[in-house]
């Protein structure tokens, strides 16, 4: 299905990288290693861990965090504090999760984009893919109704079918806030411009197994699969004319989301002793793992199927 008609449109100076996995299934556990420069395996030295916005924040960038979750999460919670304006828009929505569309960030998203500052970075948290899946995206976007769907078996529920469909349609709906949002981003006067897309972890839709959703005790791959994709403007282009070229090159190598601080940074021009090129899609000098442990299984051998089979031996007899 094309769920994402705009996001696979995107022109020559967009990277997709196309083998990366999120450390954790769950948001809490994956966001606060994507966002700090602590590893999963590190466990709770996050606390300890500088944060993308306390390193942009250092390198003279105002920050700013907006976000259509609420501010329940501790960890989340803290690193948002950090920036320099922080907005829940679930204060100005009485909270309420039904009807309350990633769309209707876009007003705060532009008043941040109109800010005066000289150097800016912008968190925007969405709903995303969360479940409820209807929940997610207004009516416009019920494409998705018939039975046309691949899954774990070839007999499924109509309940089952409904909630593949309303996913895919909160997909569709995220691809146009991301239309929505870039349009805004490419009319601001600033040359130097970027925009990165990821996800803190993926779902589970009756694909592999008969589950919905995303949890450590029955992991799969789709939990873990995510997107990760940077648009960068011609002026950021021009300015580091090698950027592009070495993430187009760095595009189908392994990577582990919970070195997304390095990436982030040095896709920020910033440059530390806690920022690690090896870690980094953006550095020729990139290393990527051979073998990525979620929940201690392997993803390249116990989860990922989705690799290309062999061929059969063939056995002749006399």
């Amino acid at each position: 299905r094309n769920t994402t008609p705009f996001i696979s449109q995107l022109e020559e100076n967009t990277v997709i990288f196309n083998n990366v996995i999120s450390s954790h299934a769950q948001t809490n556990a994956s966001l606060r290693v994507a966002l700090t420069s602590a590893t999963a395996e590190q466990g709770n030295n996050y606390r300890q861990a500088l944060s993308i916005i306390d390193t942009a924040n250092m390198a003279g960038f105002k920050t700013w965090w907006i976000s259509n979750q609420q501010p329940l999460r501790a960890t989340l919670a803290s690193i948002a504090d950090q920036a320099d304006e922080t907005q829940f828009i679930s204060n100005d929505y009485q909270g309420v999760e039904v009807n309350r569309y990633d769309g209707f960030m876009l007003p705060y998203i532009e008043d941040a984009l109109a800010d005066e500052a000289q150097h800016k970075v912008i968190f925007i948290h969405m709903m995303g893919s969360h479940a409820q899946y209807s929940n997610r995206y207004p009516e416009d976007f019920n494409n998705f109704k018939d039975n046309d769907v691949q899954a774990y078996q070839d007999e499924l529920s109509q309940g089952k079918i409904n909630s593949i469909n309303q996913y895919d349609n909160s997909v569709l709906y995220t691809d146009s806030v991301v239309k929505e949002t870039l349009a805004l981003l490419k009319n601001n006067p600033a040359k130097i411009k970027a925009l990165t897309l990821f996800s803190d972890h993926g779902e589970e839709i009756y694909d592999k197994i008969n589950v919905k959703g995303h949890s450590p005790d029955n992991v799969t791959a789709d939990m873990v699969e995510v997107p990760l994709i940077t648009w960068v403007s011609k002026g950021f282009e021009q300015a580091k004319p090698d950027s592009i070229k070495t993430m187009k090159m760095n595009s189908e190598l392994s990577f582990r989301l919970d070195n997304l601080f390095h990436y982030a940074n040095r896709l920020m021009g910033i440059s530390s002793a806690h920022i690690i090129p090896s870690k980094s899609l953006t550095s020729v000098s990139f290393i990527s793992e051979q073998e990525r442990k979620i929940y201690k299984k392997s993803y390249e051998h116990d989860l990922r199927y989705r690799l290309p089979k062999k061929p059969q031996e063939v056995v002749s007899k006399d």
